[in-house]
């Protein structure tokens, strides 16, 4: 459990880091269509970050379809990738704790991190990618469970974490309810339920998912609108759950399946 509690207070802390001072004195950099990958001396890791971050933007598009209303991240609006040869150099050049494994600047549309970062590509990419792209998109009209569920969903890695901590909290006999993270604007200050917030986050957009992609498409374009979640919720899932209370009853039935 110990490790459960230090991956997810270095997670959240990665998150919502915000550095303004990126510095290297020989900058290379790899553009590809969408990103600009600015690395030190491995051109052929830096090409491997492009091409993964270009799949990853394809998958979270075929769940928000953000690209159907402009021309996302391209030219001088690409992502830029900073990529240091080790963690020596990340750590000198960036203000940040020794634990730090990455982070994103969301004002400047920046992900950092170094080489051999544990996760990086499978996680920790992906993860802030969808970040990224929900803010340009939707803007701050994104409750944190939702933002925090999607990216999780994203990710190669991490999500049988999340799913395992589900159903222990049910083997436990405890009742859970998708009102544990509905209303929250800031994350649990204790780290078990740090823990159970990613859960449920995960597993509700998960769900959602389930339903069709379609309707997932149409609650991410109704809260860019700047509806309400329950009623982008309600105009986008109208034959499933017309209220919150109908969408809490068929996601309690659904993680007991």
């Amino acid at each position: 459990m110990k490790s459960h509690r230090i991956f997810l207070l270095v997670f959240v802390l990665i998150v919502f880091a915000s550095f303004d001072n990126i510095v290297a004195e020989d900058w290379k950099i790899y553009k590809s269509d969408h990103f600009s990958v600015y690395y030190e001396d491995n051109l052929g890791f830096a090409q491997r970050v492009g091409y993964k971050a270009e799949e990853y933007y394809k998958k979270i598009d075929r769940n928000v379809e953000f690209t159907r209303f402009g021309k996302f991240w391209t030219f001088d609006k690409r992502c830029k990738i900073y990529i240091y040869a080790n963690k020596k150099k990340y750590l000198e050049n960036n203000d940040i704790p020794l634990w730090s494994a990455g982070f994103a600047n969301y004002k400047k549309k920046e992900i950092v991190s170094y080489k051999e970062s544990v996760n990086f590509l499978t996680s920790l990419l992906p993860h802030e990618m969808t970040h990224l792209i929900l803010a340009d998109f939707i803007g701050n009209n994104i409750p944190l469970w939702f933002n925090e569920g999607l990216a999780v969903n994203m990710e190669l890695t991490s999500k049988l974490r999340y799913a395992n901590a589900i159903k222990q909290e049910l083997k436990k006999g405890k009742s859970l309810s998708i009102h544990e993270v509905f209303d929250k604007t800031n994350y649990p200050e204790d780290n078990e339920k740090v823990l159970l917030f990613y859960s449920i986050s995960y597993s509700l957009v998960d769900f959602l998912r389930s339903k069709g992609q379609y309707r997932f498409t149409n609650l991410c374009r109704a809260l860019r609108d700047g509806k309400s979640f329950e009623d982008a919720l309600r105009t986008s899932y109208q034959f499933d759950f017309e209220n919150l209370a109908r969408l809490d009853k068929k996601w309690q039935e659904h993680i007991r399946e």
